[in-house]
């Protein structure tokens, strides 16, 4: 989902912002086709993991979760 995001961002033709440099302590469980989504998109505050720095990549989000990354890319396009 985040791929598909960050690919809707650049099709047209969005400045990805840099608002923070997130890591997260299980990067290394991203797959490496949506690593740089991840990354981007965790930078520029859509994608926010959880408390303990982790992204639970593997995981399956639930409807809240999906929810906070809809409303928070909403935000990112709407102050675009």
């Amino acid at each position: 989902m985040v791929t598909m995001l960050h690919n809707y961002l650049t099709f047209k033709g969005y400045d990805i912002p840099l608002n923070q440099e997130v890591t997260y302590e299980d990067s290394g469980e991203v797959s490496p086709w949506a690593a740089e989504a991840v990354t981007s998109l965790g930078n520029a505050g859509v994608l926010n993991g959880f408390a303990e720095g982790m992204l639970y990549p593997v995981q399956s989000a639930n409807r809240a979760e999906l929810a906070q990354i809809f409303m928070d890319f909403l935000r990112l396009v709407a102050g675009a």
